[in-house]
C-alpha cells in the first residue's frame, strides 16, 4: 500500500515578511518534515502557483516536494470563494488537505484541516476592513462545515466559535502556537545595546508588538500612555513594532497628539526583521498588550521567553496563555491600563516575578507540542 499524502497551502509563506499565520505555517511545515514516524505512511506536499513557488526556496524545505498549481496566484487565492469550483483533488489527487489560513478548497474524495485562527471578524466587525469582513462573514461558515475538523489557537477561540457558528464540540479542536525558543529568549546587554542604537531607543521604554490596528486598541495605549504620572514624560518612551494595517488614521493622529504633548514615541520606518525582536523586548521595561480580541496573542508568549514583564488585556484568551505570568487591565479603560503600567514600573519585586514566571510559563508553547497534536488530528481523520 502506497503512502498517503499530506497536502498543505504554500500561500501564507510565499512571502519573505512572514505575518503570524505565515510563521505557524512554517513552523508546521517544519515540524511535519521532522517527524519520522509521519515518513513511513505519509508523504507531504506543498501546494504554490507555480509563478510564486520559487519563494518556497528561501525557507530551506529541502525534504519537501512542491505541487506547482497551473494556476496565477489572484485566480488560487479566491478559487475557494466559488461554490461551482471543481474539486482540487480530482485534479490533484486524493490525500490529508490542510489548509492554514481559513481558506478550504472544494474537495470530493478526501478528509481536511481547516485552521481558523480567531473570528474577530464576528467579535469586532467594526475592525475589519468591510470587502474583507463581507468574505470573512459569507465563506467561513461553509469553510467550517466542509472541513473534517477545524483547528485554532486556543481554548478560548474555540468556545467563541462553537457558540457563534453553533458548531458540534468535536469537529473543533485547539492547538497553541509555539514560541521559536532558538530565537526568543532573554538577550544579551549587548544585544539590546546594538538594536536600542540601530532604532534610535535612548531612553528606558514600554514596548508594544503587533500590526497596528483597531483591534489591537493602541489608542487607548496611547492615552493610558499620558495618564501617567509627567515625571515620566522625560523619562519613559513608548516603542511601537508592527506593520500598519488599515482603519489607522486615528492611532496616526494619537500618536501625533501625544508626541506634541511631549511624549516620545518611537515606530521605526523601517521593517523591523525577527531576529531584532527578543532584543527589543529583552531591552524593554515591560511589553503592554491592550488588545481587546485575540485568537492566541503571541506577543505575549515571546515576551515571556523573552524574560519581560507582562500587562495585558483583562480577556480571557490572555489569562489563557499567561496565567499568573502577567498583570492585567480593563481594555476599555485608560486609567486602568496605565495604573497597571505604573504598579509593574514602581515595583520591582512583582517585575522581578513576573519575568520569571513569564519564563517558566512560556517553555509550554513548543512548536513540538503543537506539531504532536497536529500529527494526533491527522492520523485520527486519516482513518476515516
Amino acid at each position: 500500500m502506497g503512502k498517503q499524502v499530506i497536502y498543505i497551502d504554500a500561500g501564507p509563506i510565499l512571502s519573505d515578511r512572514l505575518s503570524g499565520i505565515g510563521h505557524l505555517t512554517l513552523n508546521m511545515i517544519r515540524g511535519l518534515l521532522a517527524r519520522e514516524d509521519l515518513k513511513e505512511f505519509y508523504e507531504i506536499r506543498l501546494l504554490a502557483p507555480a509563478a510564486k513557488a520559487y519563494l518556497l526556496k528561501q525557507w530551506d524545505l529541502s525534504d519537501v516536494k512542491v505541487t506547482h498549481i497551473p494556476l496565477l496566484a489572484r485566480i488560487w487565492n479566491v478559487w475557494p470563494r466559488f461554490s461551482f469550483a471543481p474539486p482540487i483533488d480530482l485534479f490533484l489527487g486524493k490525500g490529508v488537505y490542510l489548509f492554514p489560513n481559513y481558506k478550504r478548497w472544494p474537495l470530493m474524495l478526501s478528509p481536511s484541516i481547516t485552521y481558523v485562527h480567531d473570528i474577530s471578524f464576528e467579535i469586532f466587525p467594526q475592525f475589519t476592513e468591510p470587502r474583507n469582513l463581507a468574505m470573512l462573514r459569507g465563506n467561513v461558515p461553509t469553510w467550517i462545515n466542509k472541513s473534517t475538523l477545524v483547528i485554532t489557537d486556543s481554548d478560548s477561540s474555540k468556545k467563541e466559535i462553537i457558540d457563534h457558528y453553533e458548531i458540534k464540540e468535536d469537529k473543533i479542536r485547539s492547538i497553541y502556537c509555539g514560541v521559536d525558543a532558538d530565537l526568543f529568549q532573554p538577550a544579551s546587554d549587548a544585544e539590546v545595546k546594538a538594536v536600542k542604537k540601530k532604532y534610535g531607543i535612548s531612553m528606558p521604554y514600554l514596548f508594544f508588538l503587533s500590526n497596528l490596528e483597531p483591534r489591537k486598541n493602541i489608542v487607548r495605549l496611547i492615552e493610558a500612555m499620558q495618564l501617567l504620572p509627567q515625571a515620566y514624560k522625560k523619562k519613559y518612551a513608548l516603542v511601537m513594532v508592527g506593520g500598519m494595517s488599515w482603519q489607522n488614521e486615528e492611532i496616526h493622529a494619537a500618536i501625533d497628539a501625544a508626541t506634541q504633548a511631549g511624549w516620545t514615541i518611537i515606530k521605526p520606518k523601517a521593517y523591523v526583521p525577527d531576529e531584532d525582536v527578543p532584543a527589543l523586548l529583552t531591552g524593554a521595561e515591560m511589553l503592554v498588550h491592550p488588545a481587546l480580541h485575540e485568537g492566541f496573542g503571541i506577543p505575549v508568549a515571546e515576551a515571556m521567553a523573552c524574560g519581560t514583564a507582562v500587562v495585558a488585556s483583562d480577556i480571557p484568551v490572555l489569562h489563557e496563555v499567561a496565567a499568573s505570568a502577567a498583570v492585567y487591565a480593563d481594555p476599555e479603560n485608560p486609567a486602568d491600563i496605565a495604573d497597571k503600567i505604573q504598579i509593574v514600573m514602581t515595583d520591582e519585586s512583582l517585575r522581578s516575578r513576573l519575568q520569571s514566571a513569564g519564563l517558566d510559563r512560556a517553555q509550554g508553547f513548543t512548536w513540538a507540542e503543537a506539531t504532536d497534536r497536529l500529527v494526533g488530528y491527522i492520523k485520527e481523520i486519516s482513518r476515516q
